[in-house]
């Protein structure tokens, strides 16, 4: 279940609304992708979610091809994928954002393009994205991730906090504008410290979430 922002532990706080800003034309039912170095060849991996309940990843030639998709198991219909080294052995993870099953799945991988069975985490309902950081300033990526239902329902970011081995805290719930679809992970405030900007499609609206945890 995930904890409330108001409680005096919250990692990340403040948020405020920039009205005229603009949303990007991205149709919901599109899936994200992100890139990621596969160590031993220095080649480029690509991983994409797709329209079941699976990640395709697709390793890199290093001439711009790819070798056949491998599909890793993930939880009910991923909507997006990030990247980061969330267990610390140089290898690079993924995290799947899954948005008729409420949780995040966390494949570790092996640094060969293969990754181990996925551990879920919850989050709050329906989560379309996911981005990583280290909000808490310990040296572990964190996760955050948006959720979303149609006409605004849910408009919850939730952040888990890393523990550096590949696992993750119950996560944390921020309250932004209606149907956040995507976020961005910048120092708005030049703290030092790793904030969220996250883009609400109905409320037409941009979030910003001033991390508080370094002060």
């Amino acid at each position: 279940m995930s904890r409330n922002a108001t409680s005096g532990r919250a990692r990340i706080a403040g948020v405020s609304n920039f009205r005229r800003a603009r949303r990007s034309g991205s149709e919901s039912s599109r899936a994200h992708a992100r890139l990621a170095r596969h160590p031993p060849s220095s080649r480029g991996a690509l991983s994409a979610t797709v329209g079941s309940n699976n990640v395709s990843v697709l390793l890199g030639n290093g001439d711009g091809s790819f070798q056949v998709a491998r599909s890793v198991a993930a939880g009910s219909l991923p909507a997006s994928v990030a990247v980061g080294d969330f267990s610390g052995d140089g290898a690079p993870d993924l995290v799947v954002a899954n948005h008729a099953s409420n949780n995040v799945s966390v494949l570790l991988g092996y640094g060969d393009g293969s990754f181990q069975v996925a551990q879920s985490f919850g989050v709050a309902s329906a989560p379309y994205s996911a981005v990583v950081g280290d909000f808490n300033g310990d040296g572990a990526p964190d996760l955050a991730v948006a959720s979303t239902e149609e006409f605004g329902r849910v408009s919850i970011v939730s952040v888990l906090l890393g523990s550096g081995d590949g696992s993750f805290q119950a996560a944390w719930s921020f309250g932004v504008g209606a149907t956040p679809y995507s976020m961005a992970v910048g120092d708005f405030n030049g703290d030092g410290a790793p904030d969220l900007a996250v883009a609400n499609q109905s409320s037409n609206n941009v979030s910003v979430l001033i991390n508080n945890s370094r002060r």
